[in-house]
């Protein structure tokens, strides 16, 4: 692996998947870059045991609604500083630690976001993990 870094193998097949995307290098360090500037909360787990996240279809209204939000300040979604992200940092059904990081929002500075209106951004957090034969585990959120 050391080899393949050090020997440009590994930059040669990252700019030639930017190329096929219709990107370049340079513009990805300015997207990283940019990225920096945008504010980032992590949540953590508040117990053991096996993580599933928040219903993803929910997630996605929430990120557009943010994004709304943003825009509504004068930031544009469509360049780095003004883009809204939810990254899972588990994968669902991982076993978990109490205060192990599960989730990380990054979001535009400047938009209001309380801790009590993200918190659920974190998923669950069950003491066994769900069967192999569950098809889905959106029943966890059924209110």
């Amino acid at each position: 692996m050391r080899t393949l870094l050090d020997d440009g193998t590994v930059r040669a097949a990252l700019e030639r998947h930017l190329r096929a995307q219709g990107s370049n290098i340079e513009s990805l360090q300015l997207i990283l870059q940019e990225r920096r500037h945008l504010a980032s909360v992590r949540l953590a787990s508040e117990k053991s045991g096996y993580w599933y996240p928040a219903d993803l279809t929910r997630i996605k209204d929430w990120v557009k609604r943010i994004a709304g939000d943003s825009a509504s300040r004068g930031l544009d979604a469509n360049r780095p500083e003004g883009q809204v992200g939810v990254r899972l940092l588990a994968i669902p059904g991982q076993e978990v630690s109490s205060g192990e990081e599960v989730v990380e929002v990054r979001y535009p500075r400047g938009v209001p976001l309380k801790a009590e209106d993200i918190g659920w951004l974190k998923g669950q957090v069950l003491k066994s993990a769900l069967s192999v034969g569950a098809v889905s585990y959106k029943h966890l959120w059924a209110s």
